[in-house]
């Protein structure tokens, strides 16, 4: 990932946390694809990996406020994502 699109990404972060909806809307602009892609790639089932999209998104909004900014915002987020998908049972995948 290229520096202004993390620098992008770390703003819109900044901007969630600071409880603006716009920048909640930034954030998925520039990582929805990316979320959803990796999990369903961990999922294997396209309405899992949406709802788990859904679930990250809403993580971000809770968590945000308490994410250190020294860390990329991009591997949070997606490191998000992954628990998501752990910490939640899988059970439209195969049905």
């Amino acid at each position: 990932m290229d520096d202004l699109r993390e620098r992008r990404v770390a703003h819109a972060l900044a901007d969630v946390a600071s409880g603006r909806v716009a920048g909640m809307e930034n954030l998925f602009d520039l990582l929805g694809d990316s979320v959803y892609r990796l999990t369903r790639a961990l999922t294997g089932d396209a309405g899992t990996a949406e709802h788990a999209t859904v679930e990250t998104f809403t993580q971000i909004w809770v968590r945000a406020p308490r994410h250190l900014a020294n860390g990329a915002a991009t591997s949070w987020v997606l490191a998000l994502a992954c628990d998501v998908v752990c910490a939640k049972p899988i059970s439209s995948q195969g049905q």
